[in-house]
């Protein structure tokens, strides 16, 4: 696996990967590193928790969005101090095999989330169809 930036000019920079030829743009008035790793936590779990539901053959959501946010300390580096993961889902999806993907996503299967977890805590909700389900 593989990735990197080309600079262009100032703090703009194009990232790339061994994946495929897609560019993204990484700048100051862009997505910055720090959004581009929330992204991906939020990107890993979404794939597991799809990937997890397909399995369960439990029919796929009409929607499903997932968003992380997190707190930076204020001491240089500036670095995560907590995450919060939001799961947003429609559809006719059973709350308890929902919770049981998210669940395995969380503590076996996102990488990403894995390593988050190494720096500070994640804790996470989600919502079905308007409805917070309890853990």
């Amino acid at each position: 696996m593989k990735a990197g930036v080309i600079w262009k000019e100032k703090l703009e920079m194009e990232g790339f990967n061994d994946k495929n030829d897609q560019k993204n743009s990484i700048s100051i008035n862009g997505p910055t590193p720090k959004h581009l790793y929330l992204q991906a936590i939020a990107g890993c779990t979404a794939m597991d928790v799809l990937g997890i539901l397909e399995k369960m053959r439990v029919k796929t959501p009409e929607h499903l969005s997932v968003a992380v946010d997190a707190d930076l300390t204020d001491d240089m580096p500036k670095v995560f101090s907590n995450f919060r993961v939001y799961y947003t889902v429609k559809g006719n999806i059973p709350p308890e095999k929902l919770k049981k993907a998210v669940e395995m996503s969380q503590e076996k299967y996102c990488g990403v989330s894995a390593m988050a977890k190494k720096v500070s805590q994640i804790t996470y909700q989600i919502e079905l169809n308007g409805d917070l389900l309890d853990k």
